[in-house]
């Protein structure tokens, strides 16, 4: 019997599969689904676009799980303000995923949320990373982080809402992983004359920052915490005699920090005014 055929597609001449069956799909990879899918206009080139970061979904934190341990190298140190540690950026993400995940989405703001509805996203922290949430220190330093992983993403939905002109349309076209019933909700939110004079003041007060720094998401203690390291690891030599060394290394780490994240990429300052802050320091 001579092999079956493809049939071609009426007027185009393409291979075009045979339909699904049902009894096909409870067998069928996902190659198979999407090769039976129904042909496609010819693709338009487009022009390339800017690569972004995409959004944080907690493959890290699962892999690292997976091998049958918290994740370590967080150190949350009495009367520091912010952790530090080599997993310092895997421990602020994950609390992002958290937030998306089991935040209470109708409170607007952090301060609405109760205890009881932060047990949740603290027992899943708990629970991915070495650290001890009975001290009053590491549970306050969490709360803040979460804190603040709450206001960015209550700011990435009103990003989200703002792209549609009509309010009409934003109301029907939610934020992944936001229900619909939940963003009708953040929509009146968005819409109330309270919300949209403080959004107006933000947008104004961020518009008279004259020393924003250059460097990302990364804390100043994080910087200072490498910073520390990496002058430990390395060696004196009979060559680093005190004139060799510049003027900035016997800068204090704090003010060396300030300089380097205040500057472009070209080593400009970013503001002629930031040298003269970190001048009279």
């Amino acid at each position: 019997m001579p092999p079956a055929r493809k049939r071609l597609a009426k007027g185009n001449g393409q291979n075009v599969p045979a339909r699904l069956t049902r009894s096909r799909i409870a067998t069928a990879s996902v190659d198979d689904i999407e090769e039976a899918q129904p042909p496609t206009h010819p693709r338009v080139k487009e022009a390339p676009s800017r690569k972004k970061r995409g959004k944080t979904k907690g493959y890290a934190v699962k892999k690292r799980l997976e091998e049958g341990q918290k994740i370590g190298g967080i150190i949350i140190e009495e009367g520091a303000k912010a952790p530090v540690g080599s997993n310092e950026n895997l421990f602020k993400m994950e609390m992002g995923v958290v937030v998306r995940v089991l935040a209470p989405i109708r409170k607007f703001f952090w301060t609405e949320v109760t205890e009881e509805e932060k047990l949740p996203l603290f027992a899943k922290i708990e629970s991915e990373f070495d650290i001890d949430m009975s001290d009053p220190h590491v549970r306050e330093m969490v709360d803040g982080i979460i804190a603040a992983r709450f206001r960015r993403f209550k700011h990435n939905c009103h990003q989200h809402y703002k792209k549609e002109s009509d309010p009409i349309k934003a109301r029907e076209n939610p934020k992944k992983t936001v229900n619909i019933d939940d963003w009708k909700v953040l929509c009146d939110h968005f819409e109330s004359p309270t919300f949209k004079k403080q959004s107006l003041a933000n947008v104004q007060n961020r518009a008279m920052q004259i020393h924003p720094h250059t460097r990302g998401a990364k804390s100043q203690s994080q910087r200072l915490y490498e910073l520390n390291n990496k002058e430990a690891a390395v060696e004196p030599t009979e060559n680093d005699a005190e004139e060799n060394v510049p003027a900035e290394a016997s800068e204090p780490p704090e003010l060396r920090v300030y300089a380097d994240t205040r500057k472009k990429r070209d080593g400009q300052w970013i503001n002629p005014a930031t040298n003269a802050v970190k001048i009279a320091f």
